[in-house]
């Protein structure tokens, strides 16, 4: 469903999405619909994108930043670089953050 989603135009279902991630707690279902805000590629869903780099569950923070880099890679580097320096390499998410950053183009922070 998130899938199709993804897919579906109209500024509505990026709000929606939106929404559904600030209601939802389960991790999983976090990660899916960030997982779908970045697939829309619409730049309304940065600041929850955002938001959701520093969510409590490690997959939900790499998923947000996978979403940031697909919406616009010089944008992300900011988030990028905030949880290579505020995340552990336990977490799992620092060092892909880390190699993120190392495949956008420019120069970095």
């Amino acid at each position: 469903m998130l899938a199709a989603l993804a897919k579906t135009p109209g500024d509505h279902v990026t709000a929606a999405l939106v929404g559904r991630l600030k209601s939802t707690k389960t991790p999983a279902s976090k990660a899916e619909i960030v997982w779908a805000l970045g697939a829309r590629h619409d730049d309304a869903a940065r600041p929850a994108l955002l938001e959701a780099t520093k969510d409590a569950d490690a997959n939900v923070r790499l998923a947000a930043l996978k979403a940031l880099v697909a919406l616009g890679r010089d944008e992300a580097i900011g988030a990028l670089v905030d949880r290579i320096a505020h995340d552990d390499d336990a977490a799992g998410v620092a060092k892909p953050a880390a190699e993120m950053l190392a495949l956008i183009p420019g120069d970095k922070p």
